[in-house]
């Protein structure tokens, strides 16, 4: 699925994400300051229902 990028919470660094490995779970470390996120198991299950609901939106129109 297509990248995206959003600024880092502690020093804005864009971090790229790929939505795919998010939602396997794993970690996006930020390359300046090194925190790091990633989805819990109740967020990756609502952020892949949602993406489900936008593509078949997506395809309606």
């Amino acid at each position: 699925m297509k990248n995206h990028a959003f600024p880092c919470p502690n020093c804005n660094n864009p971090l790229e994400m790929d939505i795919d490995a998010l939602l396997l779970g794993r970690v996006i470390e930020c390359t300046d300051c090194h925190s790091s996120m990633k989805l819990t198991k109740d967020h990756i299950n609502s952020v892949a229902d949602a993406l489900k609901s936008k593509t078949s939106v997506s395809k309606k129109k």
